[in-house]
């Protein structure tokens, strides 16, 4: 299970069975009100280029999307 933290307003989202892109870019998302055009890209199977539209950034045990952060590990 996947934890994703909004790190601005200490939210927590639990996500199971899926890629950390796509859990703090869905939760990025739904903030965001971007839920249907995330769900579109994933059905397409595009989801990687769909999360460069977003302010996806990535570190050595972390990923993020604008505030939504994960620990990876």
């Amino acid at each position: 299970m996947q934890k994703v933290f909004n790190l601005a307003t200490n939210e927590v989202q639990h996500f199971g069975g899926c890629s950390d892109l796509w859990c703090v870019c869905f939760a990025y998302a739904v903030q965001h009100n971007l839920t249907s055009a995330i769900l579109a890209a994933a059905q397409d199977g595009k989801l990687e280029e769909f999360a460069k539209t977003l302010p996806v950034t990535k570190g050595k045990r972390s990923i993020a999307c604008g505030d939504w952060a994960l620990l990876q590990g």
